[in-house]
């Protein structure tokens, strides 16, 4: 091996910071990309929360005016079932209006958003029983032809898995940046308790 060679193949070789280079320009690649996933899944959630307020307290708004919101008589006729006859009326309709407005309302502004999502998700259950109480509003052909009053409830269906998602978000920001003593204790607990790390 002639001197020349020598020298060409030392130059070839790499340093151990320069081999483990590529690996940690793609590892702060990988993580760089995975924050940004985090943002912009954020972001996406919170204007999902936002328009599901909104929309509540449009639809529960229009319930304090007789006859402008297509929902009513079917509103009086499910509360009045399943109450049996003790709540019937405007004042049905006026106690959904306020109760749909109160979760908008605390939906837009990210107040008590588990509690509310549980209210949500609890009225969002009764919008669909007229399926099973009053067939006659709800289908023009049952199980699959659906009056547009039955098209207007079922839509429901999506917001379920919009609040689940809210509340399992909502969930790990908690966790991940606890604001009260007790979210501080659970959340060192829980991690204290995590075996899959």
């Amino acid at each position: 091996m002639t001197y020349w060679s020598i020298i060409k193949a030392h130059s070839k070789q790499k340093t151990p910071s320069e081999a483990y280079f590529p690996h940690f320009c793609s590892a702060i690649t990988i993580q760089t990309e995975h924050n940004t996933m985090k943002q912009d899944l954020g972001f996406y959630i919170r204007c999902m929360r936002i328009s599901i307020g909104i929309i509540y307290i449009w639809f529960g708004a229009l319930k304090f005016f007789p006859h402008i919101s297509p929902a009513e008589d079917l509103a009086q006729h499910t509360i009045q079932l399943l109450t049996q006859g003790l709540i019937s009326g405007t004042l049905a309709v006026k106690m959904l209006a306020v109760f749909e407005v109160a979760i908008g309302f605390f939906m837009l502004f990210n107040i008590q958003i588990c509690l509310v999502i549980m209210a949500m998700l609890g009225h969002i259950l009764c919008t669909l029983t007229p399926a099973l109480i009053l067939p006659d509003l709800f289908f023009t052909h049952a199980p699959y032809g659906l009056t547009l009053v039955g098209q207007y409830i079922i839509k429901n269906t999506v917001f379920i898995f919009a609040a689940l998602l809210i509340h399992r978000y909502q969930q790990l920001q908690d966790k991940a940046y606890p604001t009260s003593v007790f979210q501080r204790k659970y959340s060192a607990g829980a991690e204290s308790t995590d075996f899959t790390n």
